[in-house]
Parts: C-alpha cells; structure tokens; sequence
C-alpha cells in the first residue's frame, strides 16, 4: 500500500514539474475524445435521417433478374 502513495506522489511531482507537457496531453485527450463524439454523433443523426425518407422505408419496384429480359418488372404506384 505504501508502494502505490509513492507511486501517485511521484506521478503528481510529474504533472507538476511538467505543466506545459500535461496541458498538452490533457487537450490532446479531450479534442480526441470531442472528435469521437462528433463523428459518431454526426453518424447516428444522417443514418435518422436516411431512415426517415419514403424510399428507403418502403420498396416500390420488384425487379425479376431471372427472366430474359428486363420487362418482368412490377411496381406499385
């Protein structure tokens, strides 16, 4: 146990001694933590958006591929 007080006095000596090189990390983690969150954000918002239009809720032509040509096709309208 008192290895690990020795362990976090030693790791807040550091964060003291080094302030420009903490800041720099803490900004790096929190913009790579922000961008994350963007990304994904912006992710689940356009895929709710894809799903709410009327083409791609509901299927509106039948295409036969089996046939020989291409007439085979039924739509509902």
């Amino acid at each position: 146990m008192a290895q690990l007080f020795e362990y976090i006095k030693m790791a807040l000596y550091s964060i003291k001694s080094n302030k420009g090189r903490s800041f720099l990390t803490m900004l790096g983690i929190i913009i790579g933590i922000s961008s994350v969150i963007t990304i994904v954000s912006i992710g689940s918002g356009l895929k709710a958006d894809v799903m709410a239009t009327d083409e791609v809720k509901s299927v509106s032509v039948i295409v036969n591929k089996d046939a020989a040509s291409y007439t085979n096709i039924i739509t509902w309208d």
